[in-house]
C-alpha cells in the first residue's frame, strides 16, 4: 500500500477536467472525482474538512447544533445563493442532514479551489 503523504495539489489544466454533475452531491463527491483526476495513489485527497472551514469562514456555511446534539454545518442565505443545498438522509446514526452541491456551488468550489487550499 502506498503511503499518502504528499499534500493534495492540482493544476488548472486538471481541473478544467472536472466532471460536474448536473444533480446535487456531497463533498465527499467532489473530493472523489478530484482524485480521480489527480490520479496520484501517494496524493493526500482533497479535504472535505478544509473546504467546508473555508465555506464557514467565507459566511457560506455555518456551525449548528442538530437535536441529538451533533454538530453540523448548514448553508446561511449566501450559500444558498451559490447552490448549497440540503436533503434528508437516512445514515447507520439516523436521519442526518446532508450538504450538498448543485452545479453552481460545484463550479464554485472549483473557481475558489486555490483559495481553500491556501487556508
Amino acid at each position: 500500500k502506498v503511503e499518502k503523504n504528499i499534500p493534495f495539489s492540482i493544476t488548472y489544466e486538471q481541473l478544467a477536467r472536472f466532471e460536474f454533475s448536473n444533480f446535487p452531491i456531497s463533498g465527499s463527491e467532489i473530493s472523489r472525482r478530484l482524485s480521480v483526476i489527480v490520479n496520484n495513489p501517494a496524493m493526500k485527497s482533497f479535504s472535505v474538512l478544509l473546504m467546508n472551514q473555508w465555506l464557514v469562514q467565507s459566511g457560506f456555511l455555518y456551525e449548528d447544533i442538530d437535536s441529538m446534539g451533533r454538530k453540523r454545518k448548514l448553508p446561511t442565505e449566501q450559500g444558498r445563493g451559490i447552490g448549497i443545498c440540503t436533503e434528508q438522509k437516512m445514515g447507520r446514526d439516523g436521519n442526518y442532514t446532508a450538504v450538498l452541491f448543485d452545479t453552481n456551488a460545484q463550479r464554485f468550489i472549483i473557481d475558489n479551489i486555490q483559495a481553500i487550499l491556501n487556508m
